[in-house]
């Protein structure tokens, strides 16, 4: 059975040889016995980040971005370990992107705080936002499309999970905390849209259509692990600049009517319904209880105040 066009097939090929290289940095190592160790703990993982950011800002001088290689190291080795894990085991990983985000790292010998470009280290997550796009696109973009049903096993697998994760970390922000004017650096909820777009608002394929795609599993992550952030979402009419890509008019005609630029109800209601037509269309047990899960989790969302 053909698992994929040869460019798909080379690409996850490098995808291993790259993990393989990767999975020797000291970030890495930490991180991957985070969540293979019981008695590993985030906040102890944390502690040992600092203090990698600490020893390189020694010996690397005082100057700006002195730390950028420990910050991309770490976002790197969270969102590959992610990929590799299923979302029910993800859960020191979320715990740990929380704590490293509520973490102010200081120069010591200065006082100020460290900075990676323009970003607070860690606050910011200076290099987590590119990274974690860039992972999105490998798979959800350009790259490889989550709506080939042909799609590599792994590499579907790697979207589902990733969709996962960064559903859980969106769930798990403060965004109470965040100024209006901002966006929380865990709140990925802008990925959920295009995510969306792919399984429900598709222009070439119904979502019955779509229902053992990587996409259409994704979709439901987000809905099983996020929903009621999404629903904040839907409540407060977010919308997003129109070169965020959440706009509906590339959209189905009864997406782009509406000219949505964000969340809202009435956009909520048309992804549930595409819901339910897959559920419909669904043969395969395990995906039912996937979306018949994702469907449960978007009525709780609903009767919520």
């Amino acid at each position: 059975m053909s698992r994929g066009p040869p460019n798909a097939e080379q690409r996850w090929i490098n995808t291993q040889r790259w993990v393989s290289e990767f999975s020797t940095t000291e970030e890495f190592k930490l991180l991957h016995d985070l969540v293979t160790k019981d008695e590993a703990t985030a906040r102890d993982a944390v502690q040992q980040v600092d203090k990698m950011a600490i020893a390189a800002t020694a010996a690397r001088g005082t100057g700006r971005g002195v730390a950028s290689l420990v910050d991309y190291n770490v976002s790197l080795s969270v969102l590959e370990l992610a990929q590799q894990l299923e979302p029910t085991k993800q859960t020191k990983l979320v715990e740990f992107m929380s704590l490293l985000q509520q973490n102010e790292q200081k120069n010591p010998a200065t006082g100020e705080t460290l900075l990676v470009d323009s970003g607070r280290l860690f606050q910011d997550l200076p290099s987590f936002g590119y990274t974690e796009l860039e992972s999105w696109v490998q798979f959800g973009g350009a790259h490889v499309d989550p709506c080939d049903p042909d799609m590599i096993p792994e590499q579907k697998q790697r979207f589902a999970n990733l969709n996962a994760f960064i559903a859980q970390l969106s769930q798990a922000a403060d965004v109470s905390v965040t100024p209006p004017d901002q966006i929380h650096p865990l709140d990925k909820t802008l990925h959920a849209i295009w995510t969306m777009q792919k399984a429900f608002e598709n222009k070439s394929r119904l979502p019955a259509e779509l229902v053992d795609t990587a996409a259409m599993r994704a979709a439901c992550m987000w809905f099983i692990y996020a929903s009621d952030r999404l629903m904040d979402n839907v409540r407060s009419f977010r919308t997003f600049m129109d070169s965020a890509s959440a706009g509906a008019h590339n959209s189905r005609e009864e997406y782009a009517s509406q000219g949505y630029k964000g969340y809202a109800l009435g956009r909520w209601q048309l992804w549930r319904q595409g819901l339910g037509q897959a559920l419909e269309a669904c043969s395969d047990e395990e995906t039912k209880l996937l979306i018949g899960d994702a469907l449960a989790k978007m009525e709780s969302a609903e009767k919520k105040d």
